[in-house]
C-alpha cells in the first residue's frame, strides 16, 4: 500500500516529461483532475467492500458470501460458516486505548516518525524540481530524475515488504516499543542527515551566486 504514492508520482513526472514542453503545465492539471475521477469510478465499479468493514456492520449476509465466494466458493457455500469480525470493541473513547496496555510509547514514537516521515516526503515531491530547476535542470530532466527517485522509492517499499514477510515479522511485531523506537531513531538521522545537506547545499548555492556576481 505505502508503494502506491511514489509509483503514482513515478507516472506523474513521466507525464509531465512529455506534457509540459508539448502543453505547458496546464495540462497536468487537466490530466491529473480527469484521470483520478476514472480511477474512482473504476474501484466503486469492482472493488469490493472490506469483509471487515461488512462484517463489523452486520451489513448484508449475501453480499459477505458473494465476496468470499471469489476467494474460496467451499467456504462461501457452507452454510454453518458463521462470518464475524476479528476485531474486538474496546470501552471508552478510541483513541484513548492508544495509551493503554503499555502502548504509549509506542504510540508517541510512531505519531513522530510518521509525522516526520510526512515533512520529508512532502520535501521531496514539492521542492526537489524546484531545486532542479534553480540548478539549471530543464522540465523534462528534473521530470525524469523526479519519477526515477520515486520509482527507486516504491520499489524500496515492495523489497521491503517482502522481505519482513520472509522474515516471519508480523503487525504486532513491527508495531512493537522496540522496532517503534529503531524506526524513530532512523527517521531522525535521516532528517537530520537531510538537513545537514539541505544547509550545505543552500551555502553552496549563495556562494556560486556570489562569485558570479562578482
Amino acid at each position: 500500500m505505502y508503494s502506491g504514492m511514489p509509483l503514482g508520482t513515478t507516472i506523474s513526472g513521466l507525464a509531465a516529461a512529455w506534457l509540459i514542453p508539448h502543453f505547458g503545465w496546464q495540462s497536468m492539471f487537466v490530466v491529473g483532475g480527469i484521470v483520478p475521477i476514472i480511477i474512482a469510478a473504476v474501484i466503486v465499479a469492482f472493488l469490493p467492500e472490506s469483509l471487515e468493514f461488512l462484517t463489523l456492520r452486520n451489513r448484508d449476509e449475501a453480499r459477505i458470501r458473494t465476496i468470499v465466494r471469489r476467494i474460496s466458493p467451499a467456504l462461501a457455500d457452507d452454510p454453518q460458516v458463521v462470518f464475524r469480525p476479528t476485531d474486538k470493541k474496546l470501552p471508552g473513547v478510541p483513541v484513548k486505548n492508544l495509551f493503554t496496555e503499555k502502548r504509549a510509547i509506542a504510540t508517541v514514537l510512531f505519531w513522530i516518525t510518521l509525522a516526520a516521515a510526512y515533512y520529508f516526503a512532502n520535501i521531496l515531491v514539492y521542492w526537489v524540481p524546484t531545486l532542479l530547476h534553480k540548478v539549471g535542470a530543464t522540465v523534462v530532466q528534473y521530470s525524469l530524475t523526479f519519477a526515477a527517485f520515486n520509482l527507486g522509492a516504491g520499489a524500496g517499499m515492495i523489497l521491503a515488504g517482502g522481505y519482513l514477510l520472509t522474515m516471519g515479522w508480523t503487525v504486532s511485531r513491527i508495531c512493537s516499543t522496540n522496532s517503534v523506537v529503531g524506526l524513530f531513531c532512523a527517521v531522525l538521522v535521516l532528517v537530520l542527515g537531510g538537513r545537514v545537506a539541505a544547509n550545505a547545499r543552500y551555502q553552496e548555492g549563495r556562494t556560486l551566486e556570489a562569485s558570479e556576481a562578482v
